[in-house]
């Protein structure tokens, strides 16, 4: 599969993954691996993903947030093109690869300017065990336009 340029260079010239928005650019891989390891490479997780039914062929997890939120990189644009997931829904956005790292790169906050504003829900509560209150935050609703959802057939069968 051909990476976006910028993909391609950004692993042969900056490195192989660990930077970048969320926790990083995931490692690119071998070809050996495997779904016991798939969520630690971008070919990984990748093979991974294309077991499932409704998988988007080219869409890499690139940029893990935690909690199941993903910014991806179609590898079927040139410019490598930035789709989010969230709950197993693919928003897409207007940014490419390099503006994502280029606001990266500028300090601004894509965790923020991935949600429409308002849409966090936030709880609070006290730990048990402390006392102390603790705040929960959810993520909120992705900005972008959403793609048709990962469905029912989202499910562990190969294809």
């Amino acid at each position: 599969m051909p990476f976006p340029p910028l993909l391609r260079r950004l692993y042969l010239e900056v490195g192989n993954g660990g930077f970048g928005p969320g926790y990083g650019l995931l490692p690119i891989g071998t070809e050996d691996d495997t779904r016991k390891n798939a969520g630690e490479t971008l070919l990984g997780e990748y093979r991974a993903m294309m077991e499932l039914a409704s998988w988007p062929r080219g869409l890499l997890l690139a940029f893990d947030f935690g909690c199941a939120i993903w910014s991806c990189i179609d590898s079927t644009t040139e410019h490598g093109a930035i789709v989010n997931m969230a709950s197993l829904r693919l928003v897409d956005t207007d940014w490419s690869l390099a503006d994502w790292m280029c606001d990266w790169v500028d300090g601004k906050s894509l965790w923020d300017d991935m949600h429409q504003p308002g849409t966090e829900l936030v709880r609070e509560r006290i730990n048990p065990f402390t006392g102390q209150k603790v705040i929960f935050r959810s993520a909120g609703i992705l900005r972008g336009r959403l793609r048709a959802p990962l469905h029912a057939d989202f499910t562990d069968e190969p294809r």
